[in-house]
This record gives structure tokens, sequence and C-alpha cells, in this order.
């Protein structure tokens, strides 16, 4: 179901940003500019990329599955680098390397039928390595809008994890690295025959990973599984040799 919105809010993106395009070529500057040699040109690149990036409040089987929580977030940043290799005027493929953080803002349950609010405090930390291709459609020398799709393996972090309660209050780190992919919509700016500046949006989605709280509940560990789930608007500049 998440993955399917997604898709949709992608190719929703990606039309807007073709329509928007193609409406700029349309004026005359634009045709003319596009009578020029594009900048876009095939060969390596490397480049560099930072923007706001929001957790979705995931849903947490808890310990020994007896209850599930919902996690919330406060907003929080991404950046990172990648490098590749573009193939010419529609598709290129790189190798990504991003990390991402953000504050644990809320930690919800029920009982009963009723809600739980728990106290809790910490940070999220999550690296990323992804293998993404694009297709771009050049619209002129200067505009290139693209869609693209990555696969690879997430590291999430839980850092100083503490929920403010007698049995467990002390700070506890937990790690997983797990299968994720992203869905990716943008434009880029050729602003020199090397130099590209991007905008774009970013769904990144992980599997469950599986975190245990050690020594927790009078000495017994309380294991508990999350999938971690984002929207990232970032800006990217890219130099292609």
């Amino acid at each position: 179901m998440i993955l399917q919105s997604l898709q949709k809010i992608t190719a929703l993106m990606a039309a807007s940003l073709f329509l928007t395009t193609n409406a700029f070529a349309g004026s005359p500057k634009a045709t003319a500019a596009a009578d020029a040699e594009p900048a876009h040109k095939s060969g390596f690149y490397v480049g560099v990329q930072g923007g706001l990036n929001m957790f979705n409040n995931n849903k947490t089987t808890g310990p020994l599955g007896f209850f599930d929580y919902k996690v919330g977030y406060d907003k929080g940043f991404t950046f990172g680098g990648f490098a590749g290799y573009d193939f010419g005027k529609f598709f290129r493929a790189e190798l990504e390397l991003t990390y991402k953080q953000a504050e644990i803002d809320s930690l919800k349950t029920s009982f009963l039928g009723l809600p739980i609010n728990l106290p809790i405090q910490g940070k999220v930390k999550n690296l990323n390595v992804m293998a993404n291709a694009y297709f771009e459609y050049p619209v002129n020398s200067l505009i290139t809008p693209y869609v693209g799709v990555g696969l690879g393996m997430a590291q999430i972090r839980g850092t100083g994890l503490t929920l403010n309660l007698p049995i467990i209050g002390q700070k506890r780190n937990v790690q997983d690295t797990v299968f994720a992919y992203q869905l990716i919509a943008g434009v880029g700016f050729n602003v020199t025959d090397h130099v590209t500046i991007g905008m774009d949006y970013r769904f990144v989605d992980t599997l469950k990973g599986r975190f245990e709280l050690k020594d927790v509940f009078f000495g017994f560990d309380a294991p508990f599984k999350m999938k971690l789930s984002s929207h990232n608007f970032m800006v990217n500049v890219r130099y292609n040799f």
C-alpha cells in the first residue's frame, strides 16, 4: 500500500516537472537555448548532496511481541556523496552513500484500548549505501528532469535510547543492517558544461530490523522489530568530468 502510494506520488511529481519544463521550453528564449550544444554530456561524475529528512512515524513490534508501539521523530537532516557514470542523453547510474539523523520525539502504545504516551529520549541514525539508476529527459541545454530508483543496504542505529521508567531508565544503543530501496524525482540545472545543480524528492524505505535492548526487564533482553521510512528533500551539486 505504501509503495503503491509513493509510486503514484513520484509519477505525479515527474509529470509536474515534465509539464513545467515543457512550458518553459516553449518560450522563444528556451527554443533558442535548445538549439545550442547541450551541456548534458556523457562520462564519469561525482557529487555531494544534503537537505531535510523526515522519518515516518513507524510502527514497532515491541518486546516479546505483546505490544505494538508507534515511534515519532523530529525533523532531521541528511547529507552524503555519490559517484557514477552518465551514459548520455537519457540514462545514468551511480553509487551513493548517505547519512540521516533525527531525534526521537514520542513513543506511543495502548493498553486495554487506552492510549499511553511513554517518556523517551534518543536519536536514530541511518547510513545508506545505494545503487541508483536514473532516467533523464533533457528539455534543453539548461533543464533536465529525472526520475530514479535505488536499491541497497541501510544501517539503522538507535543511540542514547532512554525510557524514563524505573526498570529501563538507562541509556541504550541498538543497531541492525537491513535491505533498503528509494524512489526519486527531481530536476537538474546545467549551470556550466561540467556543473549541474539538482533538486529532488526521495522516499526511502527499509525492511524490518531486529534490535535487542540488553538486560532491561529484570536482567532479560527485550527484542523488538522496526522498519524505517523517510521523506527527503535534497539539493545536490554534480561535477561531470
